[in-house]
């Protein structure tokens, strides 16, 4: 086999789209899913961006080391960065979770 045989092979098999995308990326362009999958991608960027910035502002802000190297070091999905700033951050009386439970009563 020849290059151009192997290549026709992997181009027309559809389960090795990450080889796809490697030997032709311009013709995932033209996919109509890619635009929507590369506008989700960053808007899911921007989302972890948002929340890992409250968080290690908070921790720093409180001297609390250890979280912001836990927080720094470990993506989540802004759910570590969530769970941060309602249950565990120094500053109780401004926190989320204060704020949403007086709103109960």
């Amino acid at each position: 086999m020849n290059f151009e045989a192997i290549q026709n092979f992997i181009m027309n098999n559809e389960t090795n789209v990450i080889i796809q995308f490697l030997l032709d990326p311009w013709s995932f362009a033209q996919q109509s899913w890619f635009w929507w999958a590369l506008v989700g991608l960053i808007l899911l960027i921007l989302w972890c961006i948002i929340w890992k910035g409250f968080a290690l502002w908070y921790s720093a802000r409180n001297n609390q080391k250890a979280w912001f190297i836990v927080l720094l070091g470990v993506n989540t999905l802004g759910i570590l960065e969530i769970l941060y700033l309602v249950f565990w951050r120094a500053n109780k009386k401004k926190s989320l979770w204060k704020k949403l439970t007086s709103l109960k009563k």
